[in-house]
């Protein structure tokens, strides 16, 4: 059985381009825009939450009176 040998060469130091970071500053218009889409989507996760949290003690209330209808039967 015949193994090749690889030879595996570390180099010292990288010569290679150096990556600067990229500076992109936003517009305004832009963050604002960020800014609204975010309030949106927040004021509606709220409204939803409320709204199931009302569903859920007006479908438990119309249970219990249910049960209470049905114990006196």
């Amino acid at each position: 059985m015949n193994k090749n040998v690889i030879k595996v060469i570390k180099r010292d130091k990288k010569d290679g381009v150096q990556k600067e970071p990229v500076v992109v500053e936003a517009s305004k218009v832009e963050r604002d825009g960020r800014h609204k889409m975010a309030n949106l989507v927040n004021n509606w996760i709220s409204e939803r939450r409320e709204n199931s949290r009302v569903e859920k003690v007006f479908s438990d209330s119309k249970i219990l009176g249910w049960k209470i209808t049905s114990e006196n039967i």
